[in-house]
């Protein structure tokens, strides 16, 4: 006998973006904050949607929140379902001369600092001339923007990429100067750069990134050896900050304490080295006029100060 087929309806959207929250906060009880729901009505709510398509979603109780094989399409084709449904708000709006519907951009964190870019004025210019645009702005690493390109959640993503995935292109819109830095209370911060050799920079404790080892970072004659790993800038500043270790920073990220004599730069002329900033997209997916538009103002921006 042919099963009967699904109707979507609002209960039934109601439903999955109740389950996509569940799975994007790792659980039941992690998703009670952002949903503003009990505990109790959550599980009611995925048991009625897994009565609704008739498979189960996910295993739930003691041993912890998993999808199952099953839960995990759903789960992939609730996010392009709701990726159409805003793409079919913003094609729409197209027609009607003027840009409404959504906007997902994601950025590596610390972006606000960086004067190059300035992407507070950039969303504030975007907003003042286009309100009908929901705006959602997401902090990633870089390895996180390639996922939430891939999965659809962002439609850009603004940072530095170690790799180039096939099914995204990569734009650099600018460079950044990666600086290496000691901290106030570290042997190296009142010496003289004479004193400081090149053995005693590869013997001094060096802070590696979790997303862009050393090992695939330009060497400039110098072999760090790591000691310690941060998973992102602020991680490796406060490591730097303690005075036990050595790393690399972004120019205008350590600024502010250098200017307040908590961190020292080491040979900015010989040892830095730049980055590429680079605005990531979908390969196969046209951009909408709303994503080109905020495209466009970056890229203006940016040519602005250069």
């Amino acid at each position: 006998m042919l099963s009967k087929k699904l109707r979507i309806g609002d209960t039934e959207i109601r439903l999955l973006r109740i389950f996509v929250a569940v799975v994007e906060s790792g659980g039941l009880a992690k998703a009670q904050t952002e949903l503003n729901l009990s505990l109790s009505s959550i599980s009611s709510y995925i048991s009625k949607l897994e009565d609704r398509l008739g498979v189960r979603l996910c295993h739930r109780g003691r041993g912890g929140f998993k999808l199952t094989d099953k839960g995990q399409i759903v789960y992939q084709s609730c996010t392009q379902l709701f990726l159409s449904h805003e793409n079919f708000s913003t094609r729409v709006g197209e027609l009607q001369g003027e840009l409404i519907g959504d906007l997902h951009v994601g950025v590596i964190e610390n972006l606000v600092f960086d004067r190059t870019l300035n992407l507070p004025k950039i969303f504030r210019d975007f907003q003042n001339d286009n309100d009908k645009v929901w705006l959602t702005l997401r902090s990633l690493s870089p390895a996180g923007l390639e996922s939430a390109l891939i999965d659809g959640k962002i439609q850009i993503g603004i940072g530095q990429y170690f790799r180039h995935l096939p099914s995204l292109t990569y734009q650099t819109i600018y460079t950044d100067e990666q600086v290496l830095h000691c901290g106030r209370g570290h042997p190296f911060f009142t010496c003289k750069d004479e004193d400081i050799t090149p053995e005693a920079l590869e013997n001094a404790q060096f802070a590696d990134r979790g997303y862009a080892p050393v090992s695939n970072l330009p060497r400039k004659g110098i072999h760090f050896v790591p000691a310690a790993t941060g998973h992102n800038v602020e991680a490796i500043l406060m490591l730097v900050l303690s005075g036990c270790y050595i790393s690399y920073l972004p120019k205008f990220y350590a600024q502010p304490w250098v200017r307040q004599g908590e961190l020292r730069p080491l040979f900015p002329d010989r040892l830095s080295f730049d980055i590429n900033i680079a605005l990531a997209t979908q390969r196969d997916i046209r951009p909408t006029l709303v994503v080109q538009t905020f495209k466009n103002m970056i890229e203006q921006s940016v040519e602005s100060v250069k």
